[in-house]
């Protein structure tokens, strides 16, 4: 399927009607240890075989090849202690991860399909809100167009900047957009 260009991405923002739209919700709890990332180091759930999160849209109305819009990301990460600074890498195609704590790449195979993007999410702790030690990271500018293989969309998580992890944290990724 070819890629969406600018006059018809156009033409579809004038009629807003012409929009679904699709929601992604995984969560994940990293490894139980603090040993602390690096700038590009992966953020997942194993240190020795890691699992990409992945959701099957096809229930949302999402059609094999669609072209999604995704116009708002945000992970949410228990137990946090300080600032987060990362990276949601999102998919059409699944992903060959690296190990929790190593550096992350993609296959040249990944970059060359034109189906990965890369949001930065940051944000602070916050202890006063129900959330007690949570952080919410977000990034609602994105904007970002993804063309699908299938239905599924994958998403994976690097650091943007070193940071020590609290043992077993648990991320939760959301990511919201239209079907193009």
């Amino acid at each position: 399927m070819a890629l969406i260009d600018d006059v018809q991405l156009a033409r579809l923002h004038n009629n807003p009607s012409t929009f679904k739209n699709f929601s992604f919700l995984q969560s994940f709890t990293r490894p139980a240890d603090a040993i602390a990332y690096s700038v590009g180091d992966a953020i997942n759930n194993s240190t020795s075989a890691p699992v990409a999160l992945s959701q099957d849209l096809a229930s949302q109305g999402v059609p094999v090849g669609a072209v999604l819009e995704i116009t708002d990301t945000m992970v949410v990460v228990n137990n946090a202690t300080q600032l987060e600074n990362m990276a949601v890498c999102i998919s059409g195609v699944p992903l060959t991860l690296a190990n929790d704590n190593a550096a992350f790449a993609l296959t040249l195979a990944q970059v060359q399909s034109g189906q990965v993007s890369f949001i930065p999410v940051s944000g602070g702790v916050s202890t006063s809100r129900p959330m007690t030690n949570a952080t919410m990271v977000e990034n609602d500018f994105t904007y970002t167009t993804i063309p699908l293989t299938g239905t599924t969309l994958y998403v994976t998580l690097l650091a943007n900047a070193a940071r020590t992890p609290v043992s077993g944290e648990v991320y939760t990724v959301g990511i919201f957009g239209r079907i193009l």
